[in-house]
């Protein structure tokens, strides 16, 4: 899991974040995120920040996977 670098974007605790390895930073063994590369979205009935480093193809392939999810409970 990793922290925000700084959260000026306002994401809530109950809010998702989609990213990528590479956006991660690594600082005095800790995982930082920075919020600049985030965008939000709504995705069904959540709040998403997906990285501006995802592609079209990682963003349906991760819907596809967490709605699958969503219904076989």
């Amino acid at each position: 899991m990793c922290e925000l670098l700084d959260n000026e974007y306002g994401i809530k605790s109950n809010e998702k974040i989609l990213y990528k390895i590479d956006d991660v930073t690594i600082y005095e063994k800790k995982e930082y995120l920075d919020g600049k590369i985030l965008k939000k979205y709504p995705i069904g009935e959540d709040i998403f920040w997906i990285s501006l480093n995802c592609t079209l193809a990682d963003i349906k392939k991760f819907n596809f996977l967490y709605f699958n999810i969503l219904t076989n409970k």
